[in-house]
């Protein structure tokens, strides 16, 4: 049986001036299933004014489990201050002998991936569209 989730994510209104119902605000849940993997589900943009944020809690998904598998096909919005994050919780789990992998991402997410080479760090084989990512806007 999976625990139950926690979720991250501030209840002010985004850069954009927007509500705490607008889908670009960053919302964290993380359930941990049976086998100490903890899945990881985000929602809304991850800039670097949100980065701190998916940061701590990644931070926090990880010290709890054995690693992380992440959704990130409702992330709207993503920097290189996504990326930093992600290679950053990526080492800390190899330094820790746990791992985090990306196992479903939205378009904009794939790109940054490709675009940065980092694709098959994060990703297990066949979970994404790592060739032909490129398509569209980051």
């Amino acid at each position: 049986m999976a625990s139950p989730s926690s979720s991250y994510g501030d209840q002010a209104p985004d850069r954009h001036g927007s509500s705490p119902a607008c889908d670009s605000r960053l919302a964290v849940t993380v359930t941990t299933g049976e086998s100490g993997r903890s899945r990881v589900v985000v929602v809304g943009e991850i800039d670097l004014e949100e980065a701190p944020a998916f940061r701590v809690a990644l931070d926090s998904a990880l010290g709890a489990a054995t690693g992380l598998d992440l959704d990130l096909t409702r992330v709207s919005f993503c920097d290189c201050s996504c990326l930093r994050v992600l290679m950053e919780v990526h080492c800390a789990a190899l330094a820790s002998g746990r791992t985090v992998a990306v196992s479903d991402a939205s378009r904009c997410v794939w790109r940054l991936l490709d675009l940065t080479g980092t694709g098959e760090l994060l990703t297990v084989a066949g979970s994404g569209p790592l060739t032909g990512a490129g398509e569209g806007g980051v």
